[in-house]
Order: structure tokens, then C-alpha cells, then sequence
């Protein structure tokens, strides 16, 4: 995965044992890209997952921008990656498993 397609998804990070918070990552091998959003506070992250759930493409922007402040639109959005990023993150938790 993310040798010649984009990969993407949300993580949890965690540096030395300590839980920085919630992110995103974006990885494609081929061209040289990894990068990853800034660290997010669960109440923004869950704004984030319950956009990319039923929210309209403005909402989740609008989410994911409130998290993740410009690089939702630099790295996601001008890469044209919103489609798979929604995707990743409304997988975040199994479909059928209420977003807490």
C-alpha cells in the first residue's frame, strides 16, 4: 500500500508512550510523499469522523479544517484525495459501530 496510489488514513499518534492525539496520514512510495496533519483533539477528530460519515463535502472540509487547520486543504484537497480521505475516515470506526 502507497507505493504507486495514495494511502491514506487516520491514526492515533502516540511519541515516546504519550498520546499526542488524533491525525492523518498520507503516504505515496512512488512519488516521494508521506505527510501527516497535525495532531487533533478528540471533540475535533470525532467532528472530523461524523462529517466523513454523512457530511456534506463543505462539512467535512469545514471539520477537518477545524482540526487540522491549512493542511486539510494543502495536502488533502489540492491533491484531490478528499474521496479517499472521507473513505479512510468513515472506517475509522467499523460502519455499523455508533461514533461516540
Amino acid at each position: 500500500m502507497g507505493q504507486t496510489a495514495p494511502n491514506t488514513g487516520p491514526v492515533t499518534h502516540v511519541h515516546n508512550g504519550v498520546f499526542q492525539g488524533y491525525s492523518h496520514i498520507i503516504h505515496q512510495g512512488n512519488l516521494g510523499l508521506y505527510t501527516q496533519a497535525p495532531d487533533a483533539a478528540w471533540p475535533e477528530f470525532r467532528a472530523v469522523l461524523v462529517a466523513s460519515r454523512g457530511g456534506t463535502d463543505a462539512a467535512l472540509d469545514a471539520a477537518a479544517t477545524a482540526a487540522w487547520r491549512g493542511w486539510w486543504a494543502s495536502e488533502v484537497v489540492a491533491r484531490g484525495l478528499r474521496s479517499a480521505a472521507r473513505l479512510a475516515l468513515s472506517h475509522y470506526l467499523p460502519p455499523a459501530v455508533p461514533i461516540p
